[in-house]
């Protein structure tokens, strides 16, 4: 009988070796697969949420536009610096400047009769630190000026709201020129 005997055992060692490493591969896939599967689905839901939270807040943005813009009396905002921030339509038809003229300037300057200036000045340094001043959370009747430089009547109401940690005001104005005359 011609025969050969051949050793094998370090090539089924080899290949029980590779087959241990395949298996703990395939493990490692499953592991890392469901790892990025359950990234993919928590990417998914914050995305859902953004987009849940962007569609609010373009609604409640809608709101306050129609709100601001239907309103009757003028609206307006001023920043930490006294300067106007918002100014709504109503604000335009009373005073007579546009939004783009109004934005930026400091309100008081800007409309206030220059009889109140010093009173004003005084007055915002104690707002910018405190929020609380001699207008605020009162309705008070006062003057104003129109773009033509007339001075008439309101009446003023005037909140302070803290945005980033500094002091604005949002003011309600109408024209009580009628109201008085009456």
């Amino acid at each position: 009988l011609d025969g050969a005997i051949f050793d094998i055992t370090e090539s089924k060692l080899a290949e029980e070796e590779l087959a241990a490493y395949r298996d703990h591969l395939e493990v490692l896939v499953k592991q890392r697969t469901t790892e990025l599967t359950g990234a993919n689905e928590q990417l998914t839901q914050e995305v859902r949420d953004r987009q849940q939270a962007e569609s609010e807040l373009r609604e409640s943005e809608e709101k306050f536009r129609t709100i601001t813009s239907s309103a009757k009396d003028a609206i307006l905002m001023l920043d930490d610096n006294g300067h106007i921030t918002y100014w709504n339509e109503a604000a335009t038809e009373i005073f007579g400047y546009s939004e783009t003229e109004a934005l930026g300037k400091d309100l008081h300057l800007f409309l206030a009769p220059e009889r109140y200036h010093g009173e004003y000045r005084v007055g915002f340094e104690s707002f910018r630190s405190t929020g609380c001043g001699f207008a605020v959370g009162k309705t008070l009747e006062l003057a104003a000026l129109r773009q033509d430089g007339s001075e008439f009547p309101i009446e003023l109401s005037v909140s302070a709201v803290k945005i980033k940690g500094r002091w604005h005001a949002v003011g309600v104005l109408r024209d009580i020129t009628e109201r008085v005359r009456t």
